[in-house]
């Protein structure tokens, strides 16, 4: 598949998010933390942000979630076009 070069252009933004249900979050946390050993730049009781290379991965407690969730941040030049896609 080509990009359409007549329509707005994205491009991968700085953050990525892991939404983590209740019973899987200490776990995830501790293996970027620990294993990893990735810098934390933020913690609270319902997240925690890490440097990762030059962007940051926010890991997010979703109590109501069964699975895991990965959301990629997007970025374009023309938000009212990208919206009809």
């Amino acid at each position: 598949m080509v990009a359409n070069v007549n329509g707005p252009q994205f491009s991968g933004g700085a953050n990525i998010a892991i939404k983590c249900p209740a019973h899987t979050y200490e776990q995830t946390v501790a293996f970027y933390r620990d294993t990893l050993g990735l810098p934390v730049i933020e913690e609270e009781d319902d997240g925690c942000i890490f440097q990762f290379g030059p962007n940051r991965l926010w890991v997010d407690l979703v109590p109501n979630l069964s699975h895991p969730d990965i959301w990629l941040e997007l970025e374009t030049n023309d938000t009212e076009a990208a919206a009809s896609y």
